[in-house]
């Protein structure tokens, strides 16, 4: 089996189109669904990385034609992301190198990541997420935090998740709580807080208590002002009372 592709961001003169392309790109079907890519990728750029391997010094693409063509169409003129062998892949390095481009994905949701995670682990036969951080270019706490979503997050509060009312850190935070009924009872009003206060709020169901607010004092030629520390709104009643300062000064 080839060594291990590399990721990288190459240049669109250094691919070499796919060899006996069997997709029939004239049908109706097929220009709307590429008239769709060609706009979204001029929108949001290439979301998921091509596949190809080395002849000579170019990169022979063997997934990922059809977005190539339409970042040729749609005038991109930046690098584009690929997964790279150093030689021709068979047909179970493809398959894997097919699970990690969709892990190197930019538009999935955590539990869309976790699942692909945990297929990595299947196919190389995995035991850490340290190997799965180093092979998707995450760091080993991001991919511990997705994998705890799914495994340990109750389904209604991966449901939240999944409709943007909870925000993946804080998902983070709630499933470390040991039972449903505990996850959902600060799950449940999350939508509207930070990740700090799920924090909190997770700390005290834990035991622990709720850190005490340290205060900080700034002071300035003319004046001081005190921040209450970790607090947005102070620090916000802060940045207004040293604007208001300041413009004292110019008048």
């Amino acid at each position: 089996m080839p060594a291990d592709p590399i990721f990288l961001f190459a240049l669109l003169v250094q691919f070499l189109p796919v060899l006996n392309d069997l997709r029939d790109r004239n049908t109706a079907t097929y220009r709307e669904f590429f008239d769709f890519l060609v706009a979204d990728i001029r929108e949001h750029g290439i979301l998921v990385p091509l596949i190809g391997y080395y002849e000579g010094e170019k990169i022979r693409i063997i997934d990922g034609m059809t977005r190539f063509l339409a970042a040729v169409a749609a005038g991109v003129i930046d690098k584009i992301p690929v997964l790279v062998f150093l030689e021709k892949p068979d047909e179970g390095a493809l398959k894997l190198s097919q699970v990690t481009v969709n892990a190197l994905r930019q538009d999935l949701t955590p539990l869309e990541y976790a699942a692909v995670f945990v297929q990595l682990k299947e196919l190389h036969g995995w035991s850490s997420d340290a190997e799965v951080a180093r092979h998707v270019h995450k760091s080993r706490g991001e991919v511990s935090r997705i994998m705890s979503i799914s495994s340990r997050l109750c389904p209604q509060a991966q449901e939240l998740v999944k409709a943007g009312k909870l925000v993946p850190k804080g998902a983070y935070f709630i499933s470390m709580l040991p039972d449903a009924v505990k996850q959902m009872a600060i799950a449940s009003n999350a939508e509207n807080m930070s990740a700090e206060t799920i924090w909190e709020k997770v700390q005290i169901e834990l035991g622990g208590k709720k850190p005490k607010a340290k205060k900080v004092n700034f002071r300035v030629k003319g004046g001081s002002a005190t921040m209450t520390n970790g607090s947005v709104e102070a620090a916000k009643l802060l940045i207004a009372e040293l604007q208001k300062w300041l413009r004292g000064l110019s008048q």
